[in-house]
C-alpha cells in the first residue's frame, strides 16, 4: 500500500477516534452543566439538556478536528535535543496555528450569540 494511502487511512481512523473521545467528553460535561443548572439554578433559569449541548459540542468537536494533525506532527517531528531551536520554533508555530484553527473552527461550528440583540 502506498505511503499516502496509509497516511490517509491513519488520519481517517484518528479522526474517528478523536470525534468519539471528544464527543463523549462533550456529552459528559454538557450533562454535568445541565445537572448543576437544574440543582442550583432558580426555577426561571432551568434549561433543557439540549440547550447545553451545542456549546460543548462546538468546543470539543473543534478539538477533535485538530487532535490528529498534532499527533501526526509529534510522531513525524519529535522534540530534538540536537536541534532545540528548530524544535521550539516548530512547536511554537504549531501552537499558534492550533489556537487560530481552534478559534476559526469554533466560530464556524457555533457562531457567537449576543444576548442583548438576540443574534
Amino acid at each position: 500500500m502506498p505511503a499516502d494511502r496509509r497516511t490517509a487511512r491513519w488520519f481517517l481512523r484518528a479522526w474517528g477516534y478523536s470525534v468519539l473521545f471528544w464527543g463523549v467528553v462533550a456529552l459528559a460535561l454538557a450533562y454535568d452543566s445541565y445537572l448543576l443548572a437544574q440543582h442550583y439554578g432558580p426555577d426561571a433559569e432551568r434549561m433543557r439538556f439540549l440547550a447545553f449541548l451545542p456549546v460543548y459540542l462546538s468546543h470539543y468537536l473543534s478539538l477533535a478536528a485538530l487532535t490528529p494533525p498534532v499527533f501526526h506532527l509529534v510522531m513525524r517531528r519529535p522534540f530534538s535535543r540536537q536541534h532545540v531551536l528548530r524544535s521550539v520554533a516548530l512547536y511554537a508555530a504549531t501552537g499558534a496555528a492550533f489556537v487560530a484553527g481552534f478559534a476559526l473552527l469554533r466560530w464556524a461550528i457555533l457562531q457567537p450569540y449576543e444576548s442583548v440583540s438576540h443574534h
